[in-house]
Order: C-alpha cells, then sequence, then structure tokens
C-alpha cells in the first residue's frame, strides 16, 4: 500500500528551483534544483501522481531572450524530478491547466500557440495556433470547448 503523502509544492522562479514545504511550518523538506532557466509556474496533476512545472527561460513577461522549451515533471510520491517533456520548436511555456477531457493545454508565450499534452503519456499530441503573441493565461470554458 502507498503511503499518503501530503505537503506544499512551490516553484520559486529567481532561486531557480522547486521547494516542498511542511505545510504546517512551511519549513524545506526538499529542493529540486537541476533545472534549466527558469522553472515558472505549476500544475498540480494529481491523479496521475505528478506535476507539471514550465521551464519559462530567463526573461519576464514580453523580454523573455533566451526562451526555454521545456516541461518538467516532477513525481509527488518520489519528490524527484522525473523527466522533462520538449515542446521544441514551441517556446516560452507559462501557465496551464487541466481539460475536461484529461489534456492538459499549456500556453507557449513566444509561439502564439497553445500545447496539448496528454498527462499518461506526457506526449504534446496536438498544437493549437493562437491569434497572439505574449499568451501568458489561458482558462478553459466550463464545458472545455474554448480556451481562453
Amino acid at each position: 500500500m502507498q503511503r499518503e503523502s501530503y505537503g506544499l509544492l512551490a516553484v520559486d522562479k529567481q532561486g531557480n528551483r522547486v521547494l516542498f514545504l511542511n505545510p504546517e511550518t512551511f519549513a524545506v523538506e526538499r529542493e529540486l534544483n537541476a533545472f534549466p532557466p527558469r522553472p515558472h509556474e505549476l500544475l498540480m496533476l494529481a491523479p496521475w501522481g505528478k506535476a507539471y512545472v514550465p521551464i519559462y527561460g530567463d526573461g519576464v513577461h514580453g523580454n523573455n531572450p533566451h526562451p526555454g522549451h521545456k516541461v518538467a515533471i516532477i513525481d509527488l510520491q518520489r519528490r524527484e524530478i522525473s523527466g522533462f517533456i520538449d515542446l521544441s520548436p514551441l517556446r516560452a511555456p507559462h501557465s496551464g491547466q487541466l481539460g475536461r477531457d484529461g489534456k492538459v493545454y499549456l500556453c507557449c508565450e513566444q509561439s502564439a500557440a497553445v500545447a496539448v499534452i496528454d498527462p499518461q503519456t506526457d506526449n504534446v499530441e496536438k498544437i493549437i495556433p493562437i491569434p497572439s503573441h505574449n499568451a501568458h493565461r489561458l482558462t478553459l470554458s466550463p464545458s472545455g470547448r474554448k480556451l481562453f
């Protein structure tokens, strides 16, 4: 039987790390720091025992001279990096949402696109072009039929 795991997961963009924190004391219980520049944002995928952390790049919104093209996969039970999803040629992955269809929708800021990832296989299944470069956030309609 797997032991129940609980805690708090945080991204420290400036420190280039992901932290597992004690939810009562906020003490760091585990630090992950083997990331390309810079982990940015977090999407918990508890049904699959993982989290996705987009690797945005070393810049900020609107000024990201070295955009990233990967998503780190965090194993929540082992509390370690279990791999990376390469989104190339998409650049500057940022906000993600889990859709009603069980797929992850992740905006890629400098590519005018949304990557659709299957969290069971960690593979990019589709790329949805969008009319805007610099898409920094996204949300899905309750029906799951529209992205905003």
